[in-house]
């Protein structure tokens, strides 16, 4: 599941970057992208530890 997210994420990403937007839009994008992957690997972390 996790890497289903992760493809969706750089897809996502590719999207952003290959996109028609101004550097400015592109650059917010990315540190939200990068910030919405810190959030998943907190919690899939807390979900695994919570498992054992």
């Amino acid at each position: 599941m996790a890497s289903e997210f992760t493809i969706a994420s750089t897809t996502m990403l590719f999207q952003l970057t290959q996109g028609r937007w101004n550097e400015a839009i592109g650059t917010y994008g990315i540190r939200m992208f990068f910030f919405f992957e810190l959030i998943l690997f907190i919690e899939f972390s807390k979900h695994l530890l919570n498992k054992f």
